[in-house]
């Protein structure tokens, strides 16, 4: 029985397989280990810079709906890119990730953090085609490094809808660490989330807040059997 349709022969099999293994060899051997890649975005695992001369506490597992309220939960400020606009502009705070890519980045997250060793940092890098119009398309970049220290998840952020020029479009702009590469906005806390630079979040792995909806209700059950 042939291994792929249309009856390939037994040495384009093991030509196909060689070169599978050689592009493994090739990522592995450079540090830098693929999580998820998808038109949206990727997440890959690549040896750390962030962390200095110590260790991340990795691998974690963390569930996938916890990531999700993490996430959500963050918020940036932002005011305008040009400096002749700044004077007296209001500062305007939102959320730096779109709702409807919360879960599948926690999913992916979730599987980095469990995969990921102490030297390890999770690299994320967003591309979303904005369309204008609905003839022209523009991609906006939001990347950032995540890894947890210290019982908590740090996220240094990159860039945040960020528009990509033309000339740079088909260009791999991964976030470098201790590089900043867009000033116009900042990091803001909320719950159960510090401010750990002008552009990094450090987020409590422990704070209630994050628990899922069936977490809390499973508390609270036992809360009341024990007031019984």
């Amino acid at each position: 029985m042939a291994w792929f349709s249309g009856g390939a022969s037994g040495g384009s099999v093991r030509m196909h397989l060689v070169a599978l293994l050689l592009l493994s060899s090739c990522a592995q051997s450079s540090g830098r280990v693929p999580i998820v890649e998808n038109p949206d975005f990727s997440i890959i695992l690549r040896q750390a810079s962030a962390a200095g001369e110590g260790e991340f506490a990795q691998p974690l597992e963390i569930a996938t709906d916890r990531l999700v309220n993490m996430l959500g939960s963050l918020e940036i400020e932002t005011e305008p890119r040009f400096a002749l606009l700044r004077k007296g502009a209001k500062r305007e705070r939102q959320k730096p990730l779109s709702p409807s890519l919360l879960h599948p980045l926690a999913e992916g997250l979730s599987k980095a953090l469990a995969t990921a060793d102490a030297h390890q940092e999770v690299v994320v890098t967003i591309r979303i085609e904005n369309r204008a119009l609905q003839v022209f398309s523009r991609p906006y970049l939001t990347s950032f490094v995540l890894y947890a220290s210290d019982e908590e998840l740090f996220i240094l952020w990159s860039r945040v809808h960020w528009a990509v020029p033309m000339r740079l479009e088909n260009k791999r702009m991964e976030p470098e660490t201790g590089k900043r590469v867009m000033g116009s906005f900042r990091a803001v806390a909320t719950e159960g989330v510090r401010v750990a630079g002008e552009q990094t979040h450090a987020i409590d792995l422990s704070a209630p807040v994050f628990e899922a909806t069936g977490d809390r209700q499973q508390s609270a059950a036992g809360q009341r059997t024990s007031a019984d």
